[in-house]
């Protein structure tokens, strides 16, 4: 009881101290002059996040990825019956396919040789969803490896000889966009999970978000077929340094300068460490917000470049060394979200369970006619909150931590994380 006792006390103790060193942090980024500086047009904030995006992701969730990884999959080649299945689970506003690629290319150490495949690349959810299982079916079709005929008759128990046949790793990035929440709508994972336990031979990596993994375990109680589940770790102040602080140099070169208002300390050590450690706080380590947050913060000095004269500054003119174009950061904030409706809110909530929806598929999983959510996707996206991008809805990665609040709030079930 006692160790209990003490064991909560120190958690909260920690608790008041992050919150109060949090405050001292807030308190302390003030007074900044922003009359000399001017925002970054669009067309420049586009241009540096498909820079950062065109990189790999963090190390850290590479590091975490492949940690988690490797000790399933060295059990699996050498035991017959251990496990064949790890899922990895990431925010709807992370791009896990991505985190999985980056995680596999760049493995650390020996690595077995083996086959890996992607055989359900879904970027976007075939247009009829009903024919997804189907497109599943025919996709492992290509690969003789995969039992898929009569899985309810296979019983084959795993033997030593077996593990000779142990060649090949299945990645399935999507998992949300192989359903809908719709009547019927998530038979075709039904139809993959069967796949993948009765093909112990096949090593399968799962990617999926938070929020449609527990919607899939609601209606197909799917966690209790899969015991490997990893969740991405938040990023703190100094992964989050890491991460970005080569891009800063390599954008920005060595004419980056930070707003010395930003943080009033003498030490330019501190003020930077202050600077990352508010951006964490700020975006609960979640990298693809921290981007947004930090492009934000960045500004041009007036004293540098005629306001009239903005919209012609090029990316290459600010990667030029000889330039006299200056960036300076100053705090970076959330932005303020807009007060939403009861259907906006149930709107919201599809968006995020299905990471990348159209509207054909969002009216559906709504059970709303396409017209009548239009209104409501139109002034959603007014507002930034939604964004649109190949056909497909998502939500914008700085407005996720506050919208997922706003459901709590209002008894939305949202999964384990934020």
């Amino acid at each position: 009881m006692k160790l209990r006792e003490g064991l909560m006390a120190k958690s909260w103790f920690t608790n008041i101290n992050n919150k109060i060193k949090s405050l001292f942090i807030k308190t302390q980024t003030i007074n900044q002059d922003k009359d000399h500086l001017l925002e970054l047009p669009r067309f420049l904030k586009t241009d540096i996040k498909e820079y950062v995006e065109s990189l790999d992701c963090p190390t850290t969730y590479q590091d975490s990825v492949q940690n988690a990884i490797a000790p399933i999959l060295k059990k699996w080649l050498e035991n017959p019956e251990a496990e064949n299945s790890i899922v990895i689970l990431g925010n709807p506003v992370e791009n896990l396919s991505k985190i999985i690629d980056n995680s596999i290319e760049n493995w650390k150490g020996d690595r077995p040789t083996l086959e890996i495949i992607t055989p359900l690349p879904f970027s976007h959810r075939p247009r009829n969803f009903l024919t997804i299982t189907e497109q599943i079916k025919q996709s492992f079709e290509l690969h003789p490896q995969v039992e898929i005929e009569n899985l309810n008759d296979i019983d084959t128990i795993p033997d030593e000889e077996s593990l000779e046949e142990r060649t090949t790793i299945i990645v399935i990035p999507n998992l949300e966009q192989l359903f809908l929440r719709d009547i019927e709508g998530w038979n075709s994972v039904i139809f993959l999970r069967e796949i993948i336990i009765h093909n112990p031979n096949c090593f399968w990596i799962i990617g999926c978000n938070h929020l449609a993994w527990d919607f899939l375990n609601y209606v197909c109680q799917i966690k209790a077929y899969f015991n490997s589940i990893h969740a991405l770790p938040t990023l703190d102040g100094e992964m989050l340094k890491n991460w970005l602080d080569p891009v800063v140099k390599t954008v920005v070169s060595n004419k980056f300068t930070q707003n010395q208002q930003l943080i009033n300390d003498t030490s330019e050590d501190n003020r930077d460490e202050s600077y990352w450690t508010y951006l964490a706080e700020e975006s609960s380590g979640i990298p693809s917000i921290a981007l947004n947050l930090w492009i934000n913060s960045l500004r041009l000095d007036k004293d540098n470049v005629e306001e009239d004269k903005l919209a012609q500054i090029t990316f290459e003119d600010i990667l030029d060394q000889k330039s006299q174009y200056t960036l300076q950061q100053i705090t970076p904030r959330l932005p303020d979200l807009a007060s939403l409706t009861i259907d906006d809110r149930y709107l919201v909530h599809s968006v995020l369970i299905h990471n990348h929806i159209n509207r054909t598929h969002l009216a559906l999983s709504l059970g709303e006619p396409e017209s009548q959510i239009e209104a409501r996707i139109q002034r959603l996206l007014r507002e930034s909150i939604l964004i649109r991008e190949n056909g497909a809805l998502s939500i914008a990665p700085p407005y996720y931590k506050k919208l997922k609040q706003e459901l709590i709030n209002n008894n939305f079930f949202v999964g384990e994380q934020l």
